[in-house]
């Protein structure tokens, strides 16, 4: 395993130094679970074969959700949602660098936007109850006689 790992940071540290003809930024290189990775549309292989390679594989960008944040703040419960554009806009500058922290990121703005629905709807809801309660206690809805 630390042989793995080792030889996947040498990979990556050549990929980013540029020895390996690769045609990436370094920051498209990054190490996961010990193997380095490169974030493309088409996967393939990197180098030669039986010595420093690679399989590049494709995944997406992981998401800022930067919109729900937005709209979850809005119209659900803002203290929390104010955590949740926050947590976003972090994921956001973590894309261009590190994708690993990025992803980690974009699940605690997942978490914050849900916990914002939640208090939100569980407040809205709450009031609503209320008004018809006190309403319906205080009879003005009810017949003139």
């Amino acid at each position: 395993m630390e042989r793995t790992k080792n030889k996947s940071v040498s990979i990556a540290s050549s990929l980013q130094s540029g020895s390996l003809r690769s045609g990436y930024q370094s920051s498209d290189v990054t190490i996961e679970h010990g193997q380095a990775v490169i974030y493309t549309k088409q996967p393939y292989i990197v180098g030669e074969p039986g010595k420093n390679f690679i399989i590049v594989e494709q995944k997406p960008k992981p998401s800022s959700y930067i919109l729900y944040a937005i709209l979850s703040t809005l119209f659900c419960f803002f203290p929390t949602g104010i955590f949740a554009i926050l947590s976003a806009l972090k994921c956001k500058k973590l894309v261009e660098k590190n994708l690993s922290e990025a992803r980690d990121q974009s699940v605690v703005t997942k978490r914050w936007i849900i916990c914002t629905v939640f208090l939100g709807l569980v407040i809205w809801n709450s009031v609503l109850v209320y008004v018809i309660a006190w309403y319906g206690i205080h009879n003005h809805w009810a017949t003139p006689w």
